[in-house]
């Protein structure tokens, strides 16, 4: 300020992509990308008396590509043990993405309140399969840390739709003795799966297959 200046704008770093880090800024700031930030700077050292205006923001609808899968987002619960998936670090609370959790409890709650005999399971699921990853013309949510298409292990089941939740059509319900039975079958010793259970569980006779159709499982038929 001491030069003249009257406002900043701040460019984010390549890493970010043409994601936005929110911050707060006690003078006029205006934050773009890093590839916006480059095209500013190119005009500015090729203009002997560059201008610039920093206007009141305002809520755009209708922006498109919209939505898109943010830099931060967590993109896998671990190693895939692809050869080309080079991440071997442990995940913590900066892994994740903070705000998608408390936005999705809140649909939730909203969706229990709507059907109160629905159970975990099956709020999970009304999420899950009414959910999108494309947009309209077919092509898949944008990834803002490359600016490239995602892939199911960036967007996972992708965008939830909280109205089309209220009515799925199919929903796939399931209760934790099923899971349970399933380890058992599996293999699972009483001790170790009364430890997963944190109570006395006793396994139900049953074939592996009896116990493994019931845990939703996806078939392809060449």
């Amino acid at each position: 300020m001491a030069a003249g200046g009257v406002g900043i704008i701040m460019s984010g770093v390549e890493e970010d992509g043409s994601q936005l880090q929110a911050q707060a800024n006690f003078l006029p700031t205006v934050t773009v990308s890093s590839k916006n930030g480059d095209e500013i700077l190119g005009y500015i050292l090729s203009n002997w008396r560059p201008l610039a205006t920093i206007t009141t923001g305002k809520t755009r609808v209708g922006v498109t590509p919209s939505p898109v899968v943010s830099r931060f987002s967590s993109r896998n619960s671990g190693p895939t043990g692809m050869e080309e998936d080079k991440r071997r670090v442990d995940f913590n609370i900066i892994s994740g993405t903070s705000m998608s959790c408390p936005h999705v409890s809140g649909l939730a709650a909203l969706l229990k309140g709507a059907r109160p005999n629905w159970s975990p399971a099956a709020i999970k699921s009304a999420f899950m399969t009414t959910s999108f990853s494309t947009y309209a013309n077919g092509q898949p949510l944008l990834d803002s840390a490359t600016g490239t298409l995602s892939s199911p292990l960036v967007y996972r089941v992708g965008h939830v739709v909280p109205q089309k939740a209220l009515n799925p059509g199919l929903v796939y319900d399931i209760t934790a003795n099923v899971y349970l039975n399933f380890l058992c079958e599996i293999g699972y010793t009483k001790q170790q799966t009364a430890a997963v259970a944190r109570r006395r569980f006793t396994c139900t006779n049953g074939s592996i297959l009896r116990g493994a159709i019931q845990l939703r499982t996806a078939l392809v038929t060449v």
